[in-house]
């Protein structure tokens, strides 16, 4: 029987076609995966500029967004009763892909998504 074990590279035959086939996924896409996963839906009707709160979660570092449609969006988180903690800046959000608004945020942070106009918006924010 031959050794199939690579000596001094750890790797086997079988593991080195399994990561070559994409069944291994990187520590970033199983992060990723659980981070969208826990993702909660908004939509915020037409006459209005906030979405309803959320908190952040520990399955997420950042603050996520996926829109419905092309909309401009930042964050406000909750400063004491109210959310008045806002960007400065307004992140771009196209429709159908995930797109951070805010990075490294502490975990069960309340916050709610600003958005630039008061157009209907829809869709998706994992944090």
């Amino acid at each position: 029987m031959r050794n199939t074990s690579i000596v001094g590279g750890a790797m086997t035959v079988a593991a080195m076609s399994a990561l070559l086939s994409g069944v291994v996924s990187s520590p970033a896409q199983a992060a990723a995966a659980s981070c969208y996963g826990g993702s909660h839906y908004y939509n915020k009707p037409a006459g209005s500029f906030k979405s309803t709160p959320f908190t952040t979660t520990t399955a997420c570092s950042d603050i996520n967004v996926r829109s419905n449609q092309n909309t401009f969006v930042r964050v406000c988180f909750r400063k004491i009763d109210i959310f008045s903690n806002c960007q400065a800046r307004y992140t771009h959000v196209v429709p159908g892909q995930y797109v951070v608004v805010a990075t490294n945020v502490l975990d069960n942070r309340d916050f709610l998504l600003d958005f630039y106009n008061d157009a209907e918006a829809s869709g998706l924010v994992a944090a």
